[in-house]
């Protein structure tokens, strides 16, 4: 019985090991993630143009029906009135301040579907 005790013991002890090992293996991969994506963001940012990143939401035929803003720049942040955290997420088929500002202004000829990421289609 006793050795039975004690060779659970050395199983979780190796387990134990071996989960750390994971562990530190994940938080490294985090910490070089996070740093790729805050040189990927300075890159952006040295961006005199605006840009976006879009990830394309695709329906059961795998056509394109939607695009969640992954990221832009502070310049093209500044260009729709919002913030680049405020961009983050949100949906690019949803009026930013500046497309309200376009449809008062423009009337209804201004496009309003998205069908490549960052460009207006009629």
């Amino acid at each position: 019985m006793r050795y039975q005790f004690q060779a659970r013991q050395q199983q979780q002890r190796v387990e134990i090991n071996r989960l750390r090992q994971a562990n530190a293996a994940q938080q490294q991969s985090l910490t070089q993630l996070e740093q790729s994506h805050q040189l990927l963001n300075q890159v952006l940012d040295s961006l005199a143009d605006g840009i976006a990143v879009f990830w394309a939401g695709r329906n059961q035929q795998g056509e394109s029906e939607d695009f969640r803003w992954l990221m832009g720049n502070q310049v093209l942040a500044d260009w729709m009135g919002r913030s680049p955290t405020d961009l983050a997420g949100s949906c690019a088929g949803e009026p930013s301040p500046l497309e309200v500002w376009l449809a008062s202004a423009l009337g209804p000829d201004l496009p309003t579907k998205l069908d490549l990421p960052g460009v207006l289609n009629g």
